[in-house]
């Protein structure tokens, strides 16, 4: 293979699509606990020699299965890993330049959603799903002159996938069922025709992206089949690139800066990392229970450079080498460079991303365990004495008993505080 004019191929690719995408521990902290140790590593290639770039796009809500995308022997390719069985090759669609990515997985890790370029959609890849039972086969389009389009997102059970595909009109975010094939989700009023769905609820009935309303892709949305595409203003450019599990938490980019949205909130600014300068932030990634935000911080288009990080309601945001390095993985990183956290499980312990080990862009896997939720008042234990710290707190409207983090305490978070004290943890 061409390994240089691969390289120079990935890099236009690749840019554009980073531009288009105690009670307080037990709350939202990250802390070691028994039979569990933070861990990093790197996944390496598709590759025998060694030879990048590739990305992990996406993880599975228990942190077992990541998918993304490496450099393999026949060109770029859509992977699947696992502990146990390590980087596997997905294939691709016949018909084009050999060449797929896999950006989306359900949530027991057996249904992939991405794209390949099936001879008709060019490099940006026709919208696919994988099985192993079936292989990649493309979920169709929306009718425009080409096939091009992207799948995304995807419901847990692997029934919904979310993307952007052409039409007669241009790019137009679509949902897609087997059953009803690849619907367009609209459009936002005042702009051209240019829309992408980027992820959606656990459940599939909420979809986030974002929209043109007066420019070029310059507005976040949400859609549901109640409401339809709704756009989320302004002022400043804005994009929601992930979406917690039950669809209430958002996570993206506003006005350049990394956000988290709820309905009742809007847009919180996540803040910067020390020493940034003025260049972009942007939050790529919200953990399944909506707590944890991961990213991008201080990137500069022009040089190539930016820095992975993390955030929380508590730490609020900080560098993810620094949180590995104060976990003691200090010696793990040697060489490495994290530039991005792109997908996060459910619960906020294993993130997955990408970053520059040597001069090879890598994909990655980081653990760092959550202290149990459950222990609202912070003493070791999960008992009843946990229940009245949190009704108490609950009681008094206190914002740390806002336990599903959409900004509002409610009788949700009394369920939610309950479901995780039932299963200890």
């Amino acid at each position: 293979m061409n390994w240089s004019a691969a390289r120079a191929w990935f890099g236009r690719g690749r840019q554009s699509a980073i531009l288009q995408r105690g009670a307080v521990l037990a709350a939202a902290g990250f802390a070691a606990s028994a039979g569990a140790q933070p861990s990093f590593q790197g996944l390496g290639f598709l590759n025998d020699e060694g030879f990048g770039p590739g990305i992990a796009y996406a993880v599975t809500p228990d942190g077992s299965v990541v998918v993304g995308e490496s450099v393999s022997p026949n060109g770029f390719e859509a992977f699947r890993w696992t502990e146990s069985e390590g980087m596997v090759g997905l294939g691709d669609i016949p018909g084009g330049y050999f060449a797929s990515f896999a950006y989306a997985v359900s949530g027991d890790g057996s249904v992939v959603a991405g794209a390949s370029d099936d001879g008709s959609a060019g490099e940006g890849g026709a919208a696919f799903m994988w099985t192993a039972a079936d292989g990649m086969i493309p979920i169709g389009s929306l009718g425009g002159p080409t096939t091009y389009g992207q799948g995304q997102g995807i419901s847990l059970d692997g029934s919904v996938i979310v993307g952007g595909s052409q039409s007669p009109r241009g790019i137009e975010a679509f949902r897609w069922t087997a059953a009803g094939g690849m619907v367009s989700l609209g459009d936002l009023a005042g702009g051209e025709v240019l829309a992408r769905a980027t992820a959606c609820s656990g459940d599939g009935s909420v979809v986030v992206g974002y929209g043109s309303s007066s420019g070029t892709f310059d507005e976040a949305f949400v859609w549901t089949e109640q409401t339809g595409m709704v756009g989320l203003g302004g002022p400043g450019r804005s994009a929601l690139l992930a979406v917690s599990r039950d669809g209430q938490v958002g996570a993206g980019q506003r006005a350049g800066l990394a956000v988290r949205w709820t309905q009742s909130t809007g847009f919180v600014n996540l803040g910067r990392l020390a020493g940034s300068g003025q260049s972009i932030d942007i939050a790529s990634s919200i953990s399944g229970d909506g707590l944890v935000v991961g990213g991008l911080a201080d990137f500069n288009a022009t040089k190539g450079t930016g820095e992975a990080f993390i955030w929380d309601e508590v730490e609020g945001i900080r560098s993810l080498r620094d949180v590995l390095v104060e976990a003691g993985l200090g010696s793990e990183l040697i060489g490495w460079s994290l530039f991005d956290v792109r997908g996060i499980s459910q619960d906020g312990s294993t993130l997955v991303g990408y970053g520059f080990h040597g001069s090879e862009q890598e994909p990655w896997i980081a653990r760092l365990p959550r202290a149990c939720r459950a222990d609202f008042n912070g003493d070791g234990a999960v008992n009843t004495l946990d229940v009245l710290e949190f009704l108490n707190a609950f009681a008094d409207g206190d914002a740390g008993a806002d336990f599903d983090g959409n900004g509002v305490v409610d009788t949700r978070d009394v369920l939610a505080f309950l479901n995780v004290w039932a299963a200890d943890c």
